[in-house]
């Protein structure tokens, strides 16, 4: 075999092996935050309605998977019958849109809460750069991405924070970086406490220009 050939070889050995790596950090994810939000079923003001929701993108010539999205389906405690009111899930862009923007050459997860499942393709929604401003995005202390939602109190604003997939080594890593803020910004917990400047692997955006490069322009023009 030629030197070409066996790094071709490899090549695609590191990406089927780093794939197993993502399935198995996305099982274990979607099994801790239902049981952690089942767990504190009292103390937040929703609760699950449903099983996880998968969505994935692969890239243009359809050879290799770019993003992966799991969307899990909420709704207010005091209902009985379920029906999804939000999602609260994450998206996985090991390139692409999804995780591509100036300052940043590194695979991310995105942990959001949208009124709808994460989605790809011309009918999903999901989290690409820049961010689509039709509903007006706004960015809260350099580092969750806040929309109004369509209702009141934990539905008021949906979010978007994100994180640097590399960073998410071990299951307490999920806890403690993924899992623990979501909830605590679930909870009504302010974004700094939530999102605290010592969070490994948390994306901290200098401005919003970073997600919509239309600002940056204007003010240059000004």
């Amino acid at each position: 075999m030629t030197e070409e050939g066996r790094q071709v070889v490899q090549c695609f050995r590191a990406v089927s092996a780093y794939g197993k790596e993502i399935e198995a950090l996305c099982e274990t994810l979607n099994a801790r935050l239902t049981q952690e939000i089942d767990n504190l079923k009292d103390e937040l003001p929703c609760k699950v309605a449903g099983q996880f929701m998968k969505s994935s993108r692969e890239d243009e010539w359809d050879w290799i998977f770019t993003d992966v999205a799991y969307s899990l389906p909420l709704m207010d405690k005091a209902f009985r019958k379920k029906r999804a009111e939000m999602y609260l899930g994450y998206q996985i862009s090991l390139t692409g849109d999804g995780m591509s923007f100036d300052g940043n050459e590194e695979p991310l997860l995105h942990v959001c809460f949208w009124d709808i499942e994460i989605g790809f393709g011309d009918e999903g929604v999901h989290m690409a750069y820049p961010v689509d401003q039709e509903h007006q995005p706004r960015l809260k202390d350099n580092r969750l991405i806040l929309w109004e939602g369509s209702g009141a109190d934990w539905k008021k604003y949906q979010w978007t924070f994100s994180l640097r997939l590399l960073e998410l080594k071990t299951s307490q890593d999920l806890h403690d970086r993924v899992i623990k803020p979501a909830i605590a910004l679930l909870s009504g917990v302010d974004v700094r406490t939530a999102l605290p400047d010592d969070l490994a692997g948390l994306v901290i955006y200098p401005d919003e220009s970073v997600l919509n490069p239309a600002v940056q322009e204007s003010a240059a023009v000004e």
